[in-house]
């Protein structure tokens, strides 16, 4: 992992064990795994938002 992100392994060790990470290094994590981010909000009636991040305007 830490190869795909041309970090050191100490770097995807703490991003790992972070309870709040950037979006943007969550973005990065994924996409080094082959995936994408995608961010969804969840109401008390139910309902859903998928929120549109910036980078996912760019290239839709």
């Amino acid at each position: 992992m830490a190869e795909r992100l041309s970090v050191q392994q100490g770097a995807v060790s703490r991003m790992e064990r972070r309870g709040d990470i950037k979006i943007s290094s969550l973005r990065e994590y994924c996409q080094s795994l082959g995936g994408t981010l995608k961010l969804m909000a969840q109401f008390p009636n139910g309902s859903a938002k998928l929120i549109q991040l910036e980078d996912e305007q760019e290239t839709t």
